[in-house]
């Protein structure tokens, strides 16, 4: 996987025509990367909290040439695996025991916050009337790491600066 993967699948993640005027922040990491084995595409699992964040997740590893591993035999293998997330440290040892069963090389944990607040817009120019809206802030962070070692290979997060209006166009 190149390097630059890192701000390219979080700001893919994060673009959307719902949000034109405000641009996410991003950050990364990555270390060095080397094949895991260069006579055989990568391999991986991708996990989150979020559909539209896994779907652009899956999307860019696959532009990459880095086979996924289908959502429904994940879920095939958690059930006979007996194992239930709860959305805690642990799950993440769970989904690597699971990706190593699956062939898998790496995990790709792509994961949305969204944070609501109700704001009070004027809507005359008098001041005299006002409309609550909700207004959200998202932030999408999304790490890739290696099923053999533990190791994070690559990081990276990507933050609107402003609130949005629109959560699902925005992430």
């Amino acid at each position: 996987i190149r390097p630059t993967t890192t701000l390219a699948l979080a700001l893919t993640v994060m673009f959307s025509a719902g949000c034109a005027n405000v641009y996410p922040v991003s950050t990364g990491s990555h270390a060095k990367i080397e094949p895991v084995n260069p006579d055989k595409p990568p391999r991986a699992v991708v996990w989150g909290n979020h559909p539209a964040v896994v779907d652009a997740a899956i999307q860019t590893m696959q532009e990459m040439n880095v086979q996924v591993v289908e959502r429904a035999r994940l879920k095939e293998i958690l059930n006979e695996q007996k194992v239930r997330l709860t959305n805690t440290s642990d799950d993440e040892a769970d989904l690597l025991k699971v990706g190593r069963l699956l062939g898998a090389d790496q995990i790709i944990f792509a994961d949305a916050t969204v944070n609501s607040k109700e704001v009070q817009r004027v809507v005359d120019s008098y001041g005299g009337l006002s409309q609550a809206e909700t207004v959200y802030q998202l932030n999408v962070s999304v790490r890739n790491v290696s099923i053999e070692t533990g190791e994070v290979r690559w990081s990276g997060t990507a933050t609107y600066p402003k609130p949005v209006t629109s959560p699902d166009e925005g992430l």
